[in-house]
């Protein structure tokens, strides 16, 4: 049985706010573009809940790169559900954005 996604409202925001910023920078295209692997990535943790690399500082984190972004996620395996804490630039501060 797939794993469940859960979004907490941080990394909702962070999906919305980096679409915004790269339509702001690029254009539309582009920003659909990102925002559409991202989600495809976020996606395909439903099936393999495990990708990615877990964070050194934060044992229950993994994370995944997609197009310069950070995908954070925690697994929770007897509810069987992958919660998405947050999504951010490659370059952002993770010590700031997760305490």
């Amino acid at each position: 049985m797939a794993f469940r996604i859960r979004w907490t409202i941080p990394a909702a925001d962070d999906f919305e706010s980096l679409a915004r910023k790269i339509e702001e920078k690029s254009d539309l295209i582009e920003a659909r573009q990102v925002a559409l692997e991202i989600y495809q990535a976020i996606e395909g943790l439903k099936a393999h809940p495990h990708l990615g690399q877990a964070l050194p500082d934060y044992p229950k984190l993994r994370h995944r790169i997609v197009s310069s972004f950070k995908v954070i996620h925690q697994v929770f395996e007897e509810e069987r559900v992958v919660e998405i804490v947050r999504i951010l630039h490659q370059r952002q501060n993770l010590a700031k954005h997760l305490e």
